[in-house]
């Protein structure tokens, strides 16, 4: 037993020997730092604690303005680190319409998408823009029942809203729906069913960036259309603006740039129904989310 704690002790010993040692080295190059190297010395100074030590043995070797910049370069990094929650994302940048971005970005900002939405969404992945992954979507899918359905991916895969979200949520989640049901007589149900939905989404996703999309114009006279109007779908679209600016998050105007100057569908875009989109529609409406990201997200 004696002997245990004898080697015990010894072990001890010179843990603390070795330890004093590397404290006494770190010092010593230390010194020799701020002795013979005026980098090596402003670069301490950035440091807090040990910056006040070399300041007091040596001073401070920079500028006034080159302190100052150094000062507003930590302000800014400590301001982009504090963006955690939902609330926060918002706290710097204007919410509601987002503006166009000074560059285009390119596709790899849809990496850190994720989209939420019907067959307008689901072609998203056909067309190869976003992988499926990426989506939670269903042709003929409304708002309303967006969020009690289950959903079977082409993998097998199986998720319902709130599971998918769990493990699927991406730096900034678009919310895409709205043309299947535009025709609901209940108006009021319509629009309280919507902001249900964001509500829901924004509780599941308080790290994420969330965009509700416009809803698309369609053409109006096809079979495919009957009963939805550009008059119905502009209606709904200043409801969700609104709904943004109040729940202070990013509406997405994508319709803009899909219309034309009769406030239908453009003609090129239509996949034949009046209703669903083609390739050269998803060029635009790609390009118009590409044009219009939320800040600081993906490349600059």
């Amino acid at each position: 037993m004696s002997k245990k704690r004898a080697g015990s002790s010894s072990r001890g010993i010179y843990a603390v020997l070795i330890t004093a040692i590397i404290f006494c080295l770190v010092i010593l190059l230390y010194l020799v730092g701020i002795m013979f190297s005026t980098k090596f010395v402003k670069k301490t100074l950035t440091i807090p604690v040990i910056g006040e030590i070399t300041e007091y043995l040596v001073g401070n070797l920079y500028s006034e303005d080159e302190a100052k910049l150094i000062v507003a370069s930590k302000e800014a990094k400590t301001k982009k680190k504090k963006k955690n929650t939902t609330e926060e994302v918002y706290e710097e940048v204007e919410y509601g319409v987002l503006p166009e971005a000074e560059t285009m970005r390119t596709r790899e900002y849809l990496t850190h998408c994720t989209f939420l939405g019907d067959s307008r969404t689901v072609a998203m992945v056909d067309f190869g823009y976003v992988a499926e992954s990426q989506t939670l979507a269903e042709v003929g899918i409304s708002h309303m029942a967006a969020e009690s359905n289950t959903y079977t991916f082409n993998s097998g895969a199986q998720y319902t809203f709130d599971t998918y979200l769990d493990y699927n949520a991406n730096q900034v989640v678009y919310i895409s729906y709205g043309v299947n049901g535009i025709n609901y007589e209940n108006v009021e149900e319509y629009m309280s069913r919507y902001e249900s939905l964001i509500d829901h989404v924004m509780a599941k996703c308080p790290q994420s960036a969330i965009v509700v999309q416009s809803i698309w114009p369609v053409r109006e006279g096809y079979v495919s259309t009957n009963g939805i109007t550009n008059a119905a779908i502009d209606y709904y679209n200043d409801f969700l603006k609104r709904v943004c600016e109040d729940k202070k998050i990013y509406y997405l105007d994508t319709s803009s740039v899909l219309k034309d100057e009769y406030n239908q569908m453009k003609e090129e875009y239509n996949a034949g129904d009046g209703l669903h989109y083609g390739q050269l529609g998803y060029e635009a409406a790609v390009g118009y989310i590409l044009r219009h990201p939320v800040p600081d997200i993906g490349d600059q």
